[in-house]
């Protein structure tokens, strides 16, 4: 499945990577004026496909969104397929008279299903650290606060661990279950490795798990196996079917990053233990729009 922003709208498709056919899942347009859709936590969380995953509930019917005040105050919540907003931070408890002004932000729905969200003073230019509210279900009026973080930004790890990250820095990435993990994962390569890509997306690399004191943000992964020949091709995105034996990944032709060249974006696959890889003539839902990313293996 991959997720592609055209025209202020969030497009999400699949592709067949037998046949290449690709169909529309769903599109998300907010009804309203003064409501956008908001990418702030996958942008805090090094744009990858795990943290694009994020933006969208597990069934796929919701995608979290942001309401700006005219005074400036952020909402944050989701839109549904018909572009109607829910508002989740309309619900929040009223502060006392004269409380500081705060804003929300940063909205996202969590490994556990659950949306999460950023609520912190609001201080003009400069981010302050958030408290992190969370809600399960689909009632606003259920949001509460889970955990205050000392980072300006936050990450939910699988199931629901709430860590603070700091502006700039890629989160630690773990599966569900396990301690061991990584920076900059693209997708999880079963319970033991982990896909990733290197600083000039021209490789795709297959890497041991290793436990957070034994790596640092520095750590790209790169002593891992290379997934694909030698290219100037730049390439993003890789995850692996659910038997981790096949990894897709798109590309374009020249050398610049991740999808914005304007060239079109084309879909492979190789084997998770390396290969020459196959291009999937994508046909029908096609992958446009400034930087689609693969986000899941349905």
């Amino acid at each position: 499945m991959y997720s592609s922003l055209q025209g202020g709208s969030w497009r999400l498709a699949v592709v067949d990577p037998g046949t290449g056919t690709s169909t529309l899942l769903a599109s998300f347009t907010p009804a309203d004026d003064d409501v956008r859709l908001d990418a702030e936590y996958a942008a805090m969380n090094d744009n990858g496909p795990i943290a694009q995953r994020h933006l969208f509930s597990a069934d796929l019917t919701r995608a979290v969104a942001k309401r700006t005040l005219p005074d400036g105050t952020g909402h944050v919540g989701w839109i549904d397929r018909s572009g109607a907003f829910t508002d989740v931070t309309a619900a929040e408890p009223a502060g006392a008279d004269f409380a500081s002004t705060t804003t929300d932000d940063s909205p996202a729905f969590g490994p556990d299903g659950a949306f999460y969200f950023a609520h912190r003073p609001s201080d003009g230019a400069w981010k302050q650290p958030p408290a992190v509210w969370r809600l399960e279900g689909s009632d606003p009026a259920a949001a509460r606060e889970a955990a205050r973080v000392d980072e300006v930004n936050y990450t939910v790890d699988a199931p629901s661990r709430i860590t603070g990250l700091c502006a700039g820095c890629a989160p630690f990435s773990r599966p569900a279950g396990q301690d061991k993990g990584a920076f900059r994962v693209t997708g999880f390569l079963g319970h033991d490795a982990y896909l990733s890509t290197d600083s000039g997306n021209h490789m795709v690399y297959r890497s041991p798990f290793k436990a957070e004191k034994d790596t640092d943000l520095m750590d790209w992964g790169t002593d891992g196996t290379k997934l694909i020949p030698e290219t100037n091709r730049t390439v993003w995105s890789p995850i692996a079917d659910p038997s981790a034996t096949t990894v897709a990944f798109l590309s374009e032709a020249d050398g610049s990053s991740s999808g914005t060249s304007g060239l079109p974006h084309e879909l492979f696959t190789v084997p998770a233990t390396g290969g020459t890889p196959h291009r999937v003539p994508v046909t029908g839902e096609t992958l446009t729009g400034p930087s689609p990313a693969l986000i899941d293996w349905l």
